[in-house]
């Protein structure tokens, strides 16, 4: 059968329905269902502009199904209306842009390539406002038309002027267009106008915020609860209105006031007292805030990332436009009040990024020896030198190189010997002809915008419990209730009482002694009755005078026994809820179930965090190997680190190791640099040379660094095989490569070798243990698995 239908040319045509078209009409284990009905047809009616489909029907009389042959047309002409767009139409430069962006997908198999975005709404087309252009893009229009069958709805079309377009053109070219006219539109969220936007047009971002407050006003949320709901939703609402546009100010002050409001509003909805500054609580996390932030500051730092790609992308329409508008006014901080508002924000955004960019030296032209980074992380003036300079007006560094290398003889006549002999190890890229900006820091982890906003951010840390703090896993209303006390911002009788809020400040539990911080956390009865209690199950708490001992105790058992630093904080945090019980509903809750439920809270968390391991740094991976793991047999380990101080003393190292953990070699190199993430790959790029010839016997080698962000970059960059030709080519000469990151308690070896670098570069290459010096015993330790 299959060979006569080969050989007649029949092919079968797919069906939908049921599957079987004939039956017995007999039930039970008697009935049979078989297809016996095909539909076949030849390869050329198969291949025709047609879709062929054969629909099996339900039997009614007979024992066969009916079948239907269905021709369907393949491409169905369908009449849409939409908004089309088509940037830059009078700019010839954008030719190929637009080109490449139209031919990037398909409409159909037999149509010509478009872009998806001109299926998009609330597309713009931008042109200029004469007769002739506006011919050819109504022109462009018909065309995409009958190209495509989407045709440009003109009732829900617009059209904008600008200022300087009279009266009489306009009223030409809408009708030439049949757009209504209209003085603002909204375009992606911004509302596009040839006026100043005022307070009015962002009245949404506070309706918006209300109307979450409505919804989450009917839930009971505690304060920690409170929090993220503000860090996570409403300050993020005004972020994306304020980086593309000029934000009023008082609608982020009045946005920061409700999320004040709404953090210490009381569950009835009264006004709560605001325990704790806004300010304070816009610091970061490890500086002893809660990681809010300013809106106001924000928005800076979020435009820094529109000054960065427009001084990254010369090539951009952006950059040309405004580069022979302005020309260097940007950089000089000119901002004047008749300055458009795309330049105020390019503005804004570059005074951000001077903290965190610095300048490679091509010829100086552009770089101000004084006020400009060149030199490490900070510019002249911020140093603590007594450098003058020789005038008033700026000073480039174009008039320290001559020639194409440094002016040794300027440099001394106006820098100290340190300070020359810090420049001279500088480099000038002569190849790429311009200066040119870069990052700081590389590798962080953070984006343009976070390393702003880190640099605007930054607060005194003195005093800061919280580095020690947060080892200590606790719940989420814990923890907050213990970040109060190190605030002194608990509602203690004492702090109402100095408020005016009680008469007087005695313990509501019969205590005698005024109820203040130190008595909530050391003296207070009921705490001693539970500790006491946790005691007797086997629990060691010490009792404690004061304050002052209380906390010294937990920064000293946080790291080493959390689990108990964790208990204490738990009971301190149950012992305080039952004071409130006892007060607002005249029960309190026995020593006993305090002291268990504590156990309770402790045990959960304990066991949560033995599955996820308590890495805070952003650059240390989880999950990772408690211990130093030794390479395959026939294979070369390397650990790798960095150190650096604030006097910009660096230290790299590498230590190898083979199968059982033997010493083989290490090193060390004194640097000067300023970014410990730099200092971490440029370890990496070191092995180069101090790699040996019996290394490269060996069948495999593993590169281990405990900075994830670095290894990671590098483990890409590896597949890639961009920089192989450079800094890694040496690797080729070993069929495997591996490169893993580790916690830093397993690279305690490299460590204390990058810590002996800052003093002095060594190495010791002998296989023979006996000439490292003594006090590297740690070597000798950690080699001897």
């Amino acid at each position: 059968m299959k060979n006569c239908l080969i050989e007649n040319d029949l092919h079968e045509v797919g069906f939908i329905g049921p599957k079987y078209t004939w039956c017995n009409n007999k039930s039970d284990g008697a009935r049979i269902l078989e297809r016996l009905d095909r539909c076949f047809v030849n390869s050329k009616a198969l291949s025709s502009s047609h879709r062929l489909v054969t629909r099996h029907l339900a039997r009614i009389a007979s024992d066969h199904c009916p079948i239907i042959l269905n021709i369907l047309d393949l491409f169905p002409r369908i009449k849409r209306n939409i908004k089309f767009e088509d940037c830059w139409v009078s700019y010839k430069a954008s030719f190929t842009v637009v080109k490449k962006e139209w031919n990037k997908n398909y409409v159909n198999t037999n149509g010509p390539k478009i872009s998806l975005l001109l299926f998009a709404d609330d597309v713009v087309i931008f042109s200029e406002a004469s007769k002739n252009a506006i011919k050819k893009v109504k022109k462009i229009l018909v065309n995409f038309y009958n190209w495509t069958g989407q045709r440009v709805n003109n009732s829900k079309s617009s059209m904008l002027f600008g200022k300087h377009v009279d009266r009489r053109k306009k009223k030409i070219i809408a009708k030439t267009m049949n757009f209504k006219t209209v003085k603002e539109f909204n375009y992606l969220g911004i509302k596009m106008t040839l006026r100043r936007l005022s307070y009015d047009d962002f009245q949404l971002i506070i309706d918006k915020t209300f109307k979450l407050l409505n919804i989450w006003g009917s839930k009971i949320l505690s304060v920690a609860g409170k929090i993220t709901l503000v860090k996570t939703v409403l300050l993020a609402l005004p972020t994306y209105y304020g980086t593309h546009s000029l934000l009023p100010k008082k609608i982020l002050d009045d946005l920061e006031k409700i999320c004040r409001d709404f953090i210490w509003r009381k569950a009835k909805g009264n006004s709560g007292i605001h325990y704790v500054s806004w300010e304070e609580m816009c610091k970061p996390v490890n500086e002893g805030g809660r990681g809010l932030f300013s809106c106001s500051a924000k928005k800076k730092a979020l435009r820094s990332i529109l000054a960065w790609r427009y001084f990254k992308n010369k090539d951009s329409l952006l950059q040309e436009v405004f580069a022979a508008k302005y020309d260097e006014k940007l950089k000089m901080g000119s901002n004047r009040i008749n300055y458009s508002p795309s330049w105020k924000l390019l503005n804004e955004g570059y005074n951000m990024l001077k903290p965190i960019v610095r300048w490679r030296l091509a010829n100086g032209e552009k770089v101000e020896v004084f006020n400009d980074t060149w030199i490490l992380d900070k510019s002249i003036n911020r140093w603590p030198t007594f450098v003058v300079p020789h005038e008033e007006e700026a000073f480039y560094v174009k008039e320290l190189i001559h020639n194409g290398s440094w002016n040794v003889p300027k440099l001394v006549d106006m820098f100290g010997t340190k300070l020359v002999s810090l420049i001279l190890q500088l480099k000038i890229d002569q190849g790429s002809g311009k200066d040119e900006m870069e990052l700081v820091q590389h590798n962080s982890g953070l984006t343009v915008a976070g390393m702003a906003f880190k640099a605007i951010n930054h607060h005194n840390r003195e005093q800061n419990h919280w580095n020690w703090f947060k080892n200590i896993k606790l719940n989420a209303l814990v923890e907050l209730f213990w970040w109060k006390i190190f605030k002194n911002a608990i509602p203690t009788f004492k702090y109402l009482h100095r408020r005016r809020l009680r008469d007087n400040a005695e313990c509501p539990r019969g205590c005698t002694t005024i109820e203040d911080q130190e008595h909530v956390l050391c003296t207070c009865l009921k705490l001693k009755e539970v500790i006491n209690l946790l005691n007797l199950w086997g629990f060691c708490i010490p009792k404690f005078r004061n304050y002052e001992d209380c906390i010294k105790w937990l920064e000293m058992v946080a790291r080493k026994r959390g689990l108990v630093a964790s208990l204490y904080c738990n009971a301190v945090f149950l012992s305080w809820k039952s004071r409130n019980k006892k007060i607002h509903e005249g029960m309190e809750e026995s020593s006993t179930f305090i002291a268990s439920n504590a156990i309770c809270y402790t045990s959960i968390l304990n066991n949560f965090n033995h599955f996820s391991t308590g890495n805070w740094d952003v650059n240390q991976s989880k999950r990772l190997s408690n211990s130093w793991q030794p390479p395959p047999p026939e294979w070369l380990k390397v650990n790798v680190d960095a150190s650096l101080l604030t006097s910009y003393k660096a230290g790299l190292a590498g230590v190898f190791r083979d199968c059982k953990g033997r010493f083989l070699y290490v090193f060390g190199i004194k640097c000067i640099h300023w970014d410990i993430a730099k200092l971490e790959l440029l370890a990496i790029y070191s092995l180069k040379e101090q790699m040996k010839d019996w290394m490269f016997q060996y069948k495999g080698i593993i590169i281990e660094g405990d900075n994830s962000n670095i290894i990671s970059f590098i483990q890409k960059t590896w597949e890639k095989g961009n920089i192989v030709k450079d800094d890694l080519d040496f690797l080729k000469n070993f069929n495997f490569v591996i490169f893993n990151c580790i916690i830093r308690d397993n690279n305690k070896l490299a460590n204390y070798c990058a810590n002996l670098a800052l003093f002095s570069s060594f190495s010791w290459d002998d296989i023979s243990i006996n000439k490292v010096p003594p006090f590297l015993d740690i070597l000798k330790e950690e080699s001897n698995i």
